[in-house]
């Protein structure tokens, strides 16, 4: 469940090669990383494209947080009133 999840926020080929990278009509299939890779590598925003991939790790550990929790969260429960 978090490698698909992990892999959901990562999407990136898909819409690079349906858009030719521009993620139109009017950035409909522009993802996280494919702003990303346009910012970095397109319009030379190294310094924003690094702000944006540090957002993505931390929205990464957050949905992985919740995840644990909710798969993890109610068995810690159950160990600790046996």
């Amino acid at each position: 469940m978090i490698t698909s999840l992990i892999g959901g926020l990562q999407l990136f080929d898909l819409p690079m090669l349906l858009t030719d990278g521009v993620g139109s009509p009017d950035g409909a299939l522009n993802t996280m990383v494919l702003y990303l890779y346009n910012q970095a590598f397109k319009y030379n925003n190294y310094g924003y494209a690094s702000a944006v991939a540090y957002g993505l790790f931390i929205i990464t550990v957050i949905f992985s947080i919740f995840v644990f929790k909710g798969m993890y969260g109610n068995q810690n429960k159950k160990e600790k009133q046996v």
